[in-house]
């Protein structure tokens, strides 16, 4: 008999973690579940503890894969996975004891997708981060909640259904590497129907200490990313019949606002971004925005143009 849920954790390089994570994992309230280890390449003792942790319990499946980025390692997961939910776990990450049953999976209500809320570690401080309504909603009012709380746009603290990602062949997109979890999910949300979000918050989000060193982004693969959520939102708008678009727009806002603030840490030539920076335009609207927000949208959109013109 198969698993009520299919928990894939990908890793790399992680052997520092492994222990901790799935010790949480095997400590929950609930037991119908299977854990997918994907070791994509590790060249530590990763693999060695994932074999050891295994051989201790049968609901533990390791894959080995040579390594090809964390899109891939998760595909892979999905692949090999029987249960009839989805749950994604992070190696670096932990959960409380009750965080699989704090789902509540009802069979009584056709749900498509659970969610959640979070705690936001740091090495000495946590934060909790709560949906911001709770309750089962249609996708359009589901979807503005899970954006604007900050939760859609990462792969955990939810669970999807295994039905819908194979029968829509849904897939993380190996090809980029910046905000692809939030793609996922954008591709997911447009088989969507019901969502049901729980007023708990049971998965750590771990910010270790490489994760506050500043990290570089390729302002490419930001646009890229802008693009493609653009495009994501904009059929599942027109899908869905959505008419309210604040949380898209801020999210956005979001984007484009750190897209800026790299350009100039980087000293980037936007002129050679011409192309990519035309292709975003269609894609950046200001409804539900305040007035210094607007600002900086419309300030954005024309400079882009006047330098996607010389390009």
């Amino acid at each position: 008999m198969n698993p009520l849920i299919s928990i894939i954790i990908p890793l790399y390089n992680a052997d520092q973690y492994i222990e901790k994570c799935i010790d949480s994992v095997l400590k929950q309230t609930v037991d119908d579940f299977e854990v997918i280890l994907v070791n994509d390449g590790s060249t530590d003792r990763s693999k060695d503890i994932c074999n050891f942790v295994a051989s201790k319990d049968n609901r533990i499946r390791v894959i080995n894969k040579s390594n090809g980025g964390v899109s891939s390692a998760r595909n892979k997961g999905l692949q090999a996975s029987v249960g009839e939910w989805i749950c994604f776990l992070d190696i670096d990450d932990y959960i409380d004891e009750n965080y699989l049953e704090s789902f509540k999976i009802q069979k009584a209500i056709e749900i498509d997708l659970y969610a959640q809320g979070y705690y936001l570690d740091f090495i000495d401080s946590s934060l909790t981060k709560l949906p911001k309504a709770f309750g089962i909603f249609d996708i359009g009012s589901g979807y503005d909640i899970l954006e604007s709380s900050n939760i859609i746009n990462s792969p955990v603290f939810k669970l999807y259904k295994k039905g819908i990602i194979e029968d829509n062949n849904i897939k993380f997109d190996e090809r980029i590497s910046y905000g692809e979890d939030h793609i996922f999910s954008m591709h997911y949300l447009q088989y969507v129907k019901k969502i049901a979000i729980r007023p708990k918050a049971g998965y750590h989000y771990c910010v270790n200490e490489g994760s506050l060193t500043k990290r570089q982004l390729n302002l490419s693969k930001m646009l890229l990313y802008i693009q493609l959520f653009g495009e994501s939102y904009f059929f599942l708008s027109e899908k869905k019949n959505l008419s309210f678009h604040k949380a898209y727009n801020l999210r956005q806002y979001s984007n484009i606002k750190r897209l800026i603030l790299e350009s100039k840490d980087q000293f980037v030539d936007f002129f050679r971004l011409g192309k990519q920076l035309r292709q975003i335009r269609p894609y950046i609207m200001v409804d539900g925005l305040n007035f210094k927000q607007k600002i900086l949208i419309y300030s954005f959109l024309i400079s882009s143009k006047l330098l996607s013109v010389w390009k």
